[in-house]
């Protein structure tokens, strides 16, 4: 079934509370990268190249950036356009990759669990598949 016609056979009190529940996500999401460090680059996280190009890569997927993007990307940044979803596919797939960069930010005194939550899927995937 074609998500039009998912979105014309659901409730409108069920689309509603998807609507909140992914609003109040986004609200969340907002406030933690808020709280991180404006001017910490992800050029300046000790990471290795392969783990840097691997978050490059997601991030002008899903923004569309143009190459300069490794410049000038924060951490901030980063962690306001990547989908929710993509930390726990990024740290199922490449495990080491996702320590690595766990590492670097409790280096800067950054703790992951502070900045992204793993199980954030739940809202994004669970309540759109239910559409």
């Amino acid at each position: 079934m074609s998500t039009i016609k998912r979105l014309r056979y659901t409730p409108t009190t069920e689309l509603q509370k998807a609507l909140e529940q992914i609003t109040d996500e986004l609200e969340r999401r907002r406030k933690q990268a808020e709280s991180l460090p404006d001017e910490l680059l992800i050029q300046d996280l000790p990471i290795r190249a392969n783990t840097r190009s691997t978050l490059f890569r997601a991030y002008k997927q899903n923004t569309q950036a143009g190459y300069l993007v490794e410049k000038t990307l924060t951490l901030r940044e980063l962690m306001l356009q990547l989908p929710p979803g993509y930390w726990l596919k990024f740290k199922e797939e490449s495990p080491r990759l996702f320590d690595e960069f766990r590492d670097a930010l409790r280096q800067k005194k950054i703790y992951i669990n502070q900045v992204i939550s793993i199980d954030m899927t739940s809202v994004n995937d669970d309540v759109l598949a239910q559409l």
